[in-house]
């Protein structure tokens, strides 16, 4: 069984990854961004934040509609003539654009904000820096049910 905020994150899993991935190193759920190999790139972590109902139609027999925190951390490591933060910031704009193209995530959504971004510039010796991008997600359930 697959729940309504599990297909959200597999949603997005699949259009980072597919046709073309945005980036060349690992995309996907709750992974470690912090043990990126020397050699790796990049990455792109997905996971689910925290979830709110509408509590005012909860009980009712009717759908319900849920505000949804979807954090996208994306890991990128500078060279010599990029610092990390800002390499991981073009990271997130193609993570953007990729999200922006479908923004109801195949009719899963009826509403995408513009995402609260923070970073974090590149850690001593690691080239690496990370933009970290939550997206609130508006999605309804049918009844009084998590199932997708």
């Amino acid at each position: 069984m697959s729940t309504i905020h599990d297909a959200l994150v597999d949603t997005v899993l699949q259009l980072l990854r597919l046709p073309v991935p945005v980036c060349s190193g690992p995309i996907g759920e709750e992974i470690d961004l912090d043990t990126l190999g020397e050699a790796e790139l990049d990455g792109v972590r997905v996971e689910l934040t925290g979830s709110t109902p509408d509590d005012s139609k909860f009980g009712d027999a009717g759908p319900i509609d849920w505000s949804t925190s979807l954090a996208i951390t994306c890991a990128a490591r500078g060279d010599d003539r990029t610092a990390g933060g800002r390499a991981s910031r073009v990271l997130h704009n193609l993570v953007h654009q990729r999200l922006r193209a479908d923004p109801s995530l195949g009719d899963r959504l009826y509403y995408m904000a513009a995402p609260q971004l923070a970073f974090d510039g590149q850690a001593a010796g690691t080239r690496l820096g990370t933009t970290v991008a939550v997206y609130e997600l508006r999605h309804r359930s049918a009844s009084n049910s998590l199932e997708a």
